[in-house]
C-alpha cells in the first residue's frame, strides 16, 4: 500500500502484517493485537485507530503519526 491508500473503519484484530510496506497509508478502525513487526510505515497515519496490544517491533516508523489514535494501550515498540 503506497501513497494515498486508506484502510478506513477496518476490523483487523489479531491480523499479521509483518514486513508489510504501508508507506503513507491512513489507518482507522480496530487493529487490536495486530502485528506490524518489521513493517515499513513511513509517514503512515493512525487516525482513530484502536491499537491496543499492537506490536510494532522492528518497524520503520519515520514520520508515522499516532497522535489521533483512539488507543495505544499496551502497544509495543521494540527494536
Amino acid at each position: 500500500l503506497y501513497g494515498t491508500s486508506q484502510l478506513v473503519r477496518t476490523l483487523l484484530d489479531s491480523a499479521v502484517l509483518n514486513d508489510a510496506i504501508c508507506a503513507g497509508t491512513t489507518f482507522s478502525g480496530s487493529f487490536n493485537d495486530t502485528a506490524f513487526t518489521g513493517a515499513v510505515l513511513v509517514n503512515a497515519t493512525f487516525n482513530g485507530a484502536d491499537l491496543t496490544d499492537a506490536k510494532f517491533d522492528s518497524a520503520y516508523l519515520q514520520g508515522t503519526s499516532f497522535a489521533a489514535a483512539s488507543s495505544v494501550l499496551s502497544a509495543t515498540l521494540r527494536n
